[in-house]
């Protein structure tokens, strides 16, 4: 932070969002004003969805500001969208299933498959694992790398230990984030 500070970096005023301002406390606001504020100055991209769905797969209550039309996947992905449309359909297969068919690139791909693996409930995962899977198989490799990453993170801060997924048969990444990491920090 401090090095990004005497650079003069717009990147510090963003990460400065990470802490909850008045109002704020025990909510989600300080992960989609961060995930917000980093797509609004790089566009879409991988981190600001990775600070989104920690937000999505918190425990704390929902807050965000959400502009209108703003979608939770996609070209009109918005990060306060994700957080509440996961959150909303987590148990609604037929949501996930939906929102993946428009996805139209990597990113989306991928932004819906670590979504799915950390907001939607255990049963959702299970009914659309096969689909999971097919969709980590399509992503670049880079992508299967920041998803892996992204997943044990998840885990390690407890964020997924209240769900259940009976599928535990699977092959490459998905056979990865099946095992259940050590819990390294807590913050979820």
């Amino acid at each position: 932070m401090q090095q990004l500070r005497k650079a003069g970096s717009p990147y510090a005023a963003i990460a400065g969002l990470r802490r909850f301002r008045r109002g704020e406390k025990g909510s989600t606001f300080p992960w989609a004003n961060t995930a917000a504020a980093l797509a609004k100055h790089a566009g879409r991209c991988w981190l600001a969805t990775e600070i989104a769905v920690i937000g999505a797969a918190s425990p704390l209550r929902s807050g965000y500001t959400l502009p209108s039309r703003a979608e939770a996947f996609g070209p009109t992905g918005h990060p306060a969208a994700l957080i509440d449309q996961t959150r909303a359909n987590r148990a609604n297969s037929g949501w996930w299933l939906e929102r993946l068919h428009a996805c139209e690139d990597d990113l989306g791909h991928a932004e819906w498959a670590l979504a799915l693996w950390a907001v939607a409930e255990g049963n959702v995962i299970d009914e659309l694992f096969n689909e999971l899977a097919r969709t980590i198989e399509r992503t670049s490799e880079p992508f299967q790398r920041a998803l892996l990453i992204a997943s044990r993170r998840l885990s390690g801060s407890g964020c997924l230990d209240q769900r259940e997924v009976a599928a535990d048969s699977a092959t490459g990444v998905l056979a990865e984030m099946l095992v259940r990491w050590p819990h390294t920090f807590t913050g979820c």
